[in-house]
């Protein structure tokens, strides 16, 4: 890389990171937000997929749970579907239905990544694991995918059948030297709130208060 440090890209970036890094660490992370602080967000996200991708183990699954939880959320979304106001359906047919990224339709809506958010109450860094389809859908919390599902235009249908496709690998992970890309493992909701340190206390606090809901 021979550019001034303020134009290199996101991907140099996360290639001179891994190259440079034995293992991801929250001290490496630290060390590398540090000189690159226009990619914190970038860094951090990767660096939690890399730990998964390195370190975690299969957990273990619970199809019977998860059907039955899956069944109760399109009941659900088909009662918010059928009380969908004129307006709203106006304003969903003008969204792609097949869902490409949750981001990118929260622009064509208006939003900025930041306003999108705020809107769902989390931090960025959760936002893009759910926008990567990294986290177990059955741990989401339905007041989630109702908050995604209202801001975007959306039904919850069309958010549960898009957070149920396969997870997205992060550019840096798929271009990993020497290694074939890895299917990212999902993790708990609740586990990623838990360690999540750029989230605020409040937030933290009121995403664990589902928690009992969904066991």
């Amino acid at each position: 890389m021979n550019n001034p440090i303020g134009q290199y890209s996101r991907e140099e970036v996360l290639d001179a990171y891994i190259a440079a890094t034995a293992k991801p660490s929250r001290e490496a992370l630290a060390e590398w937000v540090k000189r690159y602080p226009q990619y914190a967000d970038e860094l951090a996200e990767f660096t939690m997929a890399w730990i998964q991708s390195e370190f975690s183990t299969e957990v273990e699954e619970k199809t019977e749970i998860s059907n039955r939880r899956i069944q109760i959320g399109m009941d659900m979304a088909r009662k918010v579907y059928e009380q969908r106001t004129v307006e709203d359906v106006k304003q969903s047919s003008q969204v792609n239905s097949q869902l490409d990224s949750l981001l990118q339709t929260a622009s064509f809506v208006g939003l900025s990544a930041d306003q999108f958010k705020d809107k769902c109450n989390l931090s960025m860094a959760m936002m893009r694991r759910i926008e990567n389809r990294l986290i177990l859908v059955e741990s989401i919390p339905l007041d989630l995918i109702q908050r995604i599902a209202q801001t975007l235009h959306q039904s919850t249908q069309d958010i549960l059948s898009y957070l149920n496709r396969q997870p997205i690998i992060p550019t840096g992970l798929r271009f990993k030297a020497h290694q074939p890309p890895k299917i990212a493992q999902r993790e708990n909701f609740f586990d990623v709130i838990r360690k999540d340190d750029t989230l605020g206390d409040d937030q933290r606090t009121y995403w664990l208060s589902f928690e009992d809901e969904n066991k």
